[in-house]
Order: C-alpha cells, then structure tokens, then sequence
C-alpha cells in the first residue's frame, strides 16, 4: 500500500509536470500570435499602401476557406482518439495515417477547385499573382499534423513550430518588403515558412 501510494504520488506530479510545461509552451504561441502581428501589420500597411494590404487580407481571406477544408476538424477529432489510445503505437499510427491520406484528398480537391476560381472567375483571375504566391500555406496546413502532437500531449512542439513559423515569416517579411510591389511576398513568405516547417514537423512525426 505505502509503495502504490508513493507511485500515484509520483505520478501526480508527472501529470501537474506535464500540465504547466504545456500551459508555458502555449502561453509562449499565443505572445507571438499577438506581439509579431504588432510589428509586421504596421510595417506592411506602411509600404504596400491601403490598396495592396487589402488584396494581401482579401488573398489570406481565400486561402482561409482551403485551410479550414483541409483540417476538416481533424485536430479535435482526430487529437480525441490518438488522445484515447496514447499507450497503443498501433493504433495511434493508424489514425495517423489515415487523417493524412484524408488531408492529401483534400487539398487535391482543393487545388482542382483553386485553379478553376483563378481561371475561370474574374475576381480571382485578376489577382492571380497574391493568390498563387500564398496557395502553398494551404499545403503546409495539409503536411502539418497538430493532431498527433495535442493527442500525444507534446504540446511543446505545436507551440514550438508555430512560433519558427510566425517569426521566420516576420523577419523575411520586414527584411524583404520593401516597396508596394512586394505586397505579393507577404502571403508568399507565410506559405512558405509554413510549407518548411509543417514538413519538418510531419518527418519529426
């Protein structure tokens, strides 16, 4: 008895251990969601101009809908059962696999549908350059597996990736926007960053 008490002793602690390193992770995410956008958004409004910064928010608007396809809701239902089945590699691996072959089908469907709005839309077509530079973000959102991390609880790494993202992305940005042509790198640079490091975590994975 004095030993398994000990043991759940130890294990409580483990857990409250875990618990306040994923609450450290997150809270380190959510600053750079909020301070990054800080500097950035002024800074490109500034060079861009009004106009230009409105087509970067109508692009990332766009892309918005692809991104929202193609996790599906996966990074909730998906987290759930690797969340159930954390101690069985098995299964988690199944569930792995199958949400990616269901998030490759998707961004197939989701290109096809791409291509015919800017080909065939005028309103898309006339912004065929912002739209195609900033397409690749819904790929990295397609090679990004949230889901097995938050399920695994490896918080950290989640919170890890979307911090390189968002700084990656702001250092290109300030560095290489630099008159109101450039207004198409914005999108470009967020795809891209998100394109390398969701690869990153999907083989880390």
């Amino acid at each position: 008895m004095h030993a398994d008490y000990i043991c759940a002793i130890i294990q409580t602690v483990k857990v409250q251990k875990r618990l306040f390193k994923n609450i450290g992770f997150l809270t380190i995410s959510q600053l750079a969601n909020y301070l990054l956008p800080l500097v950035t958004i002024p800074y490109v409004t500034r060079i861009v101009g009004p106009e230009n910064f409105g087509l970067i928010e109508f692009a990332q608007a766009t892309l918005l809908f692809f991104i929202v396809t193609i996790n599906h809701g996966f990074n909730r239902t998906a987290t759930r059962r690797i969340a159930a089945k954390a101690q069985d590699m098995d299964k988690v691996s199944f569930v792995f696999s199958t949400v990616m072959l269901a998030k490759a089908l998707l961004f197939a469907f989701c290109l096809v549908i791409f291509l015919v709005m800017v080909l065939f839309i005028p309103k898309f077509s006339e912004n065929l350059v912002i739209l195609t530079a900033g397409f690749p973000i819904v790929l990295g959102w397609g090679l990004y597996p949230v889901f097995i991390y938050e399920g695994l609880q490896k918080v950290s790494v989640t919170a890890l990736v979307d911090v390189l993202i968002k700084t990656a992305a702001a250092v290109l940005i300030l560095t290489l926007v630099n008159d109101p042509e450039d207004y198409y790198k914005v999108p470009m640079f967020n795809g891209a960053m998100q394109v390398f490091f969701g690869a990153a975590a999907l083989i880390y994975a």
